[in-house]
């Protein structure tokens, strides 16, 4: 999610009579410098009251206190977070003005935990407002609460429930967005509503209905449809263990449309897989495709952490595929993807295999059975490529034995390396340097398919 804010660790965290500080420039050991000495006693009067510090549970800004410049007028007002004696949740908002501080705002709120803290736009001169949400008891929802600092108090602008949500300048006025998805009490599908500021006011511009499909979600990423409108793509995942993607979109009028679904059944049928991988901007140009899944020949169930899978990365418009970007094979484990060649097609299989501290993927040619089935035995003869992540501390010995292997990659832990293969599918071979071209890794685990190898 996009951030505002430059946000500094720091302040007071008192434990047994001692004060633990972070900071660059705000805090410094042993003591806070001088022109912070007010500011700590306004802390000392409210931790005298029972309050103590607390911190968010996720997120960015999760710091007991923050630093934000919430006015715009170019200095950083001094935000904390206190747990009251009776269980509810005091933020505090100073502001330094003469040498001293001084708060100009203080929101309450009720709730098991402070989930998340955010800091929105609400114009283009870059006033921001607070974005805090809760986590709830007994409740599958979450809480939101949006705070504005007027005339030396905060205001209370927004409060909702939400399963999801994410902050986006979704109509590019250069101010941002909520988007919320949430679930109506007795309704069946997932509802997803857009809020904009209209000077002070925080107010509802917009909502649409999720996929009939769409139950948890699971992510939510922001960018350009084929057609070149800003939107964001929610992830979920189904009743029936499979996930959907609901694309949502801001008209000029400000009605939210979704571009996944057919408009006569509710359904995104067509963005449909059996696996978790979430929608990206796979090509890096600027629109988001979305990861359709189809087993390899030779794999026949769609449940078994065994079955390797081909993701086609496709546009959605209209409920419609309109273009297909390219190909992958994605293994989650091991943090890599290989984009899979045009020459390939329907004709290339892909197998996991492990032995020696060493897991090898290996791209080949199946052959049909008597039975008309693909078979998935494979050997010098029918495959392409193999890639191989070989741990650190046997390495260098697997690799002594094994000199066909040339090594691409290392890190702390493991070595990658991959074996190109020559036998007489000249029409399905790749070389050194496509192999090179064609392997990707990751830098995250945003692949993950509840521990799964796609």
């Amino acid at each position: 999610m996009k951030k505002r804010l430059f946000i500094l660790t720091l302040l007071l965290i008192f434990l047994t009579g001692c004060t633990y500080q972070m900071g660059d420039g705000l805090l410094s050991l042993p003591r806070l410098p001088e022109e912070y000495v007010g500011l700590q006693k306004l802390y000392d009067e409210i931790l005298a009251t029972g309050a103590t510090y607390v911190s968010a549970k996720s997120g960015s800004n999760r710091q007991s206190v923050q630093l934000a410049d919430m006015d715009a007028d170019g200095e950083n007002e001094v935000v904390s977070f206190f747990k009251n004696p009776d269980g509810t949740f005091s933020v505090y908002i100073h502001k330094k003005f003469d040498e001293a501080y001084y708060e100009i705002g203080k929101a309450d709120g009720v709730g098991k935990n402070i989930r998340s803290v955010d800091y929105i736009s609400m114009n283009a001169i870059g006033e921001q407002a607070l974005l805090v949400t809760w986590d709830l008891e007994d409740s599958l929802q979450s809480a939101l609460s949006v705070y504005t600092i007027e005339a030396g108090a905060a205001r209370n602008v927004l409060d909702l429930q939400y399963l999801s949500y994410y902050v986006e300048d979704m109509d590019m006025d250069a101010q941002d967005d909520i988007i919320a998805v949430y679930r109506e009490s007795g309704e069946q599908v997932n509802s997803v509503a857009m809020y904009s500021f209209d000077g002070s006011e925080c107010i509802l511009k917009g909502k649409s209905q999720l996929s009939i499909e769409s139950d948890k979600v699971v992510n939510i990423v922001s960018g350009l449809t084929t057609a070149g409108k800003r939107a964001v793509y929610i992830d979920s995942s189904t009743l029936e263990s499979e996930y959907v993607t609901d694309i949502i979109f801001c008209q000029s009028d400000g009605v939210l449309m979704n571009e996944s679904i057919d408009t006569e059944s509710g359904s995104a049928n067509v963005t449909k897989r059996h696996i978790n991988i979430y929608s990206t901007d796979i090509d890096n140009d600027g629109i988001i495709e979305i990861p359709l899944a189809k087993m390899f020949d030779g794999y026949t169930d769609p449940l078994s952490s065994d079955t390797r899978w081909k993701i086609s990365w496709c546009e959605i418009e209209t409920g419609k595929i309109v273009n297909n970007s390219m190909d992958t094979f994605h293994n989650s484990i091991e943090g890599w993807f290989f984009i899979l060649p045009g020459k390939w097609d329907e004709n290339v299989s892909a197998a996991i295999t492990s032995e020696s501290n060493a897991s090898q993927t290996t791209f080949f040619v199946p052959e049909k059975t008597d039975l008309g089935e693909y078979s998935l035995t494979y050997d010098e003869s029918n495959s392409l490529v193999t890639i191989y992540a070989i741990g650190s501390d046997g390495a260098e010995s697997f690799i002594r034995k094994n000199k066909e292997i040339k090594v691409i990659k290392e890190t702390e832990n493991t070595v990658y390396g991959y074996k190109v293969y020559e036998n007489d599918l000249s029409e399905y071979s790749v070389s050194a340097d496509e192999v090179e071209m064609l392997l990707n890794f990751t830098k995250s685990t945003e692949w993950t398919s509840e521990g799964l190898v796609q």
